[in-house]
């Protein structure tokens, strides 16, 4: 039996991916983007919280859906809470403020779904923009209640660097090295050529 559907076709098996660690206890397994598939029209992935983390309020370029795969979440959107539970979902137009915090005991787990190839990320409190799971999309930190899911205070580190320094994914049949010099996301795409910085 084949480990793999023809191409552009993937399995993704978490335990065969990179993760993305995001810092505070907060680690990202990105499965479907434009650092594995050249025809996506979708991004996609898992996060696990550990207990009281959360990621800071921010909003997209496009519209996001986040099912809670384990334990239990606060949901923020706009200028409401939601108390969610595993198999409970959100869906979130693409400019509205939202985030998620692990408000339970264990680990909490979501699967996310944007809709589109390109995904940004602004910081509400900030303003500031980046591109999905580039270096700078990191800061998670304590959920405090009334700060928007706690982002890392200026001169808080953010968390011990992911194994290999790559923020995604390695190809089918590498080792999971770093990403190539210039990408932008970190990771490799499926099909390029096996030559890394």
């Amino acid at each position: 039996m084949s480990t793999q559907p023809v191409p552009p076709s993937m399995v993704l098996r978490p335990q065969e991916i990179e993760r993305f660690d995001r810092g505070s206890g907060v680690v990202t397994i990105p499965f479907v983007g434009r650092w594995n598939c050249a025809e996506n029209r979708v991004t996609t992935g898992m996060t696990v919280f550990s207990p009281g983390t959360g990621i800071p309020l921010h909003s997209h370029n496009v519209e996001e859906s986040v099912l809670v795969y384990e334990g239990e979440a606060t949901a923020v959107i706009g200028e409401d809470e939601f108390e969610l539970v595993a198999g409970q979902a959100t869906w979130v137009p693409a400019g509205v403020p939202h985030c998620f915090r692990n408000r339970g005991e264990g680990s909490m787990t979501i699967y996310w779904v944007y809709g589109g190839r390109d995904v940004t990320r602004t910081i509400t409190a900030t303003g500031e923009t980046f591109e999905h799971l580039s270096d700078s999309d990191r800061g998670a930190g304590p959920a405090r209640q009334g700060d928007s899911a706690g982002p890392a205070r200026q001169g808080d580190s953010a968390g011990p660097a992911r194994q290999g320094d790559s923020a995604g994914p390695a190809r089918q049949g590498d080792s999971a090295g770093p990403a190539r010099q210039g990408d932008s996301a970190g990771p490799a795409r499926q099909g390029d050529s096996a030559s890394r910085a």
